[in-house]
């Protein structure tokens, strides 16, 4: 029993305090969003399932398929994710363009999800991941190069650009959104030039614009909520602001403390995607302003954390990585709340690592993965960190060499008291750890070699 205590830590004393706090608010966003989600999905489990708590043990589930992938990715080297980084591209592309087969199927208003068996998944959520190590990888390997614009858009630009056109077609707008920030976001922490950034995001805004004008659906959409006020036209509430009033109301009606967990009104039949898209308007029927508090609070100690990992990390790989993973969540957090408290359109985006969903809680606990993986591999020597090859201390000599004996009684006097001498001194030494046998990162480690412009 001590052995394992002493084993577990020393285990924890190789953490670093920044991955321990990235580790334990994802884990706390997990867990309140398996509660959540069992209490907003009740309703619909009890009527189309028969089981009530059909929702938790299927976003359990999920949850613990994500912290496997949290865990697995978080164990990964720079190196496995640079050759991981093509053929996950790839894929992601492929089975995005999968929505447009047999294969794809539309799901409120949007044909972004492909039916495979017996599991559904939304690929664009495959997609933020694989598009992120993705450019980490090639921003990486052109760090030197990328003060040239060329360099720097090519080949990011376009293929963010192919993903987006995706998502456009099947009528995502959200996910584009996303998708876009997390593009500019990427270049920022590449250290792109400004400039370049400015005229990308530009560009960007002008596509976007005229991908929007080009479908009746979003133009109205977008004039409906600059144009309708929900709150004093009735003739709109059985149309488009059927589902922004009841989330506001939702939210009204939890007050300060909240009417009880599990006691939610609007969540039986009233609000729709109550337990994904709107999960935080039900945050805020059954808990109150201090539940919706907790939420924001928790986004910003995950903000945080990132951020400290992301000041840490060596090379553009690590800050890319970092850098993406922060843009992607936070971006699609603020997006969601914002749309719940009325501040933008209905967007159709989740509340990232708390909504139901599996493919998308899934894909981010492997970037949170990702980003631990960065972590442990950018600690500098002297800082606790963990490493999946520790440096055992070098053995003695096989044959150590004969020692001389003295001839005369105080040589031999002197002889037998070095060893004596030299053993307190080896007990007054305090025992070496674990972590100090862990080899400091080389660049190969953590950053593909620069190219070099021919």
């Amino acid at each position: 029993m001590l052995s394992i205590d002493t084993a577990l830590r020393t285990r924890i004393a190789g953490v670093s305090n920044r991955a321990l706090l990235l580790t334990s608010v994802v884990l706390f966003l997990i867990g309140f969003g398996v509660v959540m989600v069992q209490s907003a999905s009740q309703p619909g489990d009890a009527e189309n399932a028969g089981d009530p708590f059909a929702g938790a043990l299927r976003q359990g589930g999920v949850a613990a398929l994500a912290l496997i992938a949290m865990f697995l990715a978080s164990r990964a080297t720079p190196r496995f994710w640079n050759r991981f980084a093509w053929i996950g591209l790839a894929g992601a592309l492929l089975l995005q363009l999968a929505v447009y087969t047999p294969l794809g199927y539309e799901s409120g208003g949007n044909r972004n999800w492909i039916h495979l068996g017996f599991i559904s998944m939304q690929p664009s959520e495959v997609m933020k991941f694989a598009f992120i190590i993705w450019a980490a990888t090639v921003l990486g390997s052109k760090e030197r190069l990328l003060k040239g614009w060329k360099h720097a858009v090519i080949p990011v630009v376009p293929v963010a650009a192919l993903s987006m056109g995706i998502n456009l077609i099947g009528g995502d707008l959200g996910t584009v959104l996303v998708m876009a920030t997390v593009m500019i976001g990427v270049l920022v922490f590449a250290n792109v030039n400004l400039r370049t950034i400015g005229i990308v995001a530009l560009s960007g805004i002008v596509a976007a614009l005229l991908m929007t004008a080009i479908k009746a659906n979003r133009v109205m959409r977008l004039m409906h909520f600059f144009q309708v006020d929900c709150r004093t036209d009735k003739s709109e509430y059985l149309g488009l602001c059927w589902q922004p009033l009841h989330g506001t109301w939702a939210l009204a009606d939890g007050g300060v403390f909240g009417i009880g967990l599990g006691n939610s009104i609007e969540k039986w039949g009233w609000l729709p995607a109550a337990d994904n898209d709107y999960l935080f308007a039900v945050v805020g029927e059954e808990l109150g302003l201090v539940g919706t508090v907790l939420v924001l609070l928790l986004f910003c100690v995950l903000a945080i954390a990132l951020l400290a990992i992301l000041a840490r990390a060596r090379g553009t790989f690590g800050r890319v990585v970092a850098g993406g993973v922060f843009t992607w969540l936070i971006t699609q957090a603020f997006i969601n709340i914002s749309v719940v408290v009325g501040l933008l359109p209905v967007l159709g985006v989740p509340l990232p690592l708390m909504s139901t969903g599996g493919s998308a809680l899934i894909s981010a606990g492997a970037a949170i993965g990702a980003v631990l993986s960065v972590e442990r591999n950018s600690a500098v020597p002297g800082e606790a960190r963990t490493d999946p090859t520790p440096r055992m201390p070098v053995p003695a000599a096989q044959n150590p060499a004969p020692v001389p004996v003295a001839d005369t009684p105080a040589a031999a006097s002197a002889h037998t008291a070095g060893p004596a001498r030299k053993s307190a001194t080896a007990l007054a030494e305090p025992a070496p750890k674990l972590v100090d046998w862990l080899p400091a990162p080389t660049p190969s480690e953590y950053e593909t070699p620069p190219a070099t412009e021919r």
